[in-house]
Parts: structure tokens; C-alpha cells; sequence
């Protein structure tokens, strides 16, 4: 899976999530209105996708585990 920041004007933390829950892969303060293809680099079934900044402020990490 992958994302691209093209249509989107403010900056984000994209968050990729395994069937187990785990955070495999995050893209922290993504570039605005960009082509750059931002892939999940393993298998993902969720995408979370929060304001910039979101991530460092909490400490979320890959390797971390999220519920819903």
C-alpha cells in the first residue's frame, strides 16, 4: 500500500498497521502537495493518519501497537 500527499495542504503523520495491530511503518511531517509515493515497506491492512507532529509529541513508534 502506499499514499501520496498530492491534493492534501497540511502536513501529516501517516501511520501503517498490520492485522496484529502493529505500527510497521510511519512517514512523520509528510511533505504537502507532493507526488512522492509514501509506501508501507510491509503488509498493512490500516492507515492512520494524524496532524504532523502527532507522532513525536506522543511517542509512537514503530514496532508500537495501536487498539480500535
Amino acid at each position: 500500500q502506499a499514499f501520496w500527499m498530492v491534493n492534501t495542504i497540511i502536513s501529516l503523520d501517516i501511520i501503517y498497521v498490520n492485522s496484529q495491530g502493529e505500527i510497521v511503518k510511519i512517514y512523520k511531517n509528510t511533505k504537502t502537495l507532493s507526488q512522492e509515493s509514501l509506501p508501507s515497506g510491509a503488509a498493512a491492512i490500516n492507515v492512520v493518519e494524524v496532524n504532523a507532529g502527532y507522532c513525536e509529541k506522543y511517542g509512537i513508534e514503530e514496532g508500537d501497537f495501536v487498539e480500535y
